[in-house]
């Protein structure tokens, strides 16, 4: 003769409560992964920004040299002029002249493409530096 009970459970709080506990520290656990990862990944791309601006501001510096050269140059060269037409006759100084005015037209060419050069850095980083402070902004 076989007996089957039947035995009802009702829901014990405390069990329901502690597998709600589990449930959350998974969650949490997890959350708390994605955050680490995310957070890896925005330090990462920090890092990067900070290298570029770090390169950009080197060769803005580099150009800035470069100019404050040509600047040296063209005043050095219109000194040894100015010397030189004092001891040269009115050919000599036409002549140097037209040496002078063409060299400083190279000059200035240069100095607008070093110019330009330096602008596209500028705002470059300044967009660079937008882009972190919106980032920065934003984990807020």
């Amino acid at each position: 003769m076989d007996i089957n009970r039947t035995v009802k459970f009702e829901p014990d709080y405390y069990n329901i409560e502690q597998l709600n506990r589990v449930v959350l520290n998974e969650q949490k656990e997890k959350y708390e992964q994605e955050i680490n990862q995310l957070q890896k990944v925005h330090d990462e791309q920090i890092h990067k920004l900070c290298s570029e601006l770090e390169k950009s501001s080197l060769l803005i510096h580099k150009y800035k040299l470069e100019l404050d050269s040509m600047r040296l140059s063209v005043n050095l060269k219109e000194k040894q002029l100015k010397i030189k037409n004092k001891e040269s006759s009115i050919q000599d100084l036409q002549r140097k002249n037209i040496e002078l005015i063409s060299e400083n037209n190279k000059l200035k060419n240069e100095l607008t493409v070093i110019t330009t050069k330096h602008q596209i850095l500028f705002n470059e980083m300044q967009d660079a530096r937008q882009y972190v402070l919106n980032m920065i902004a934003g984990l807020d």
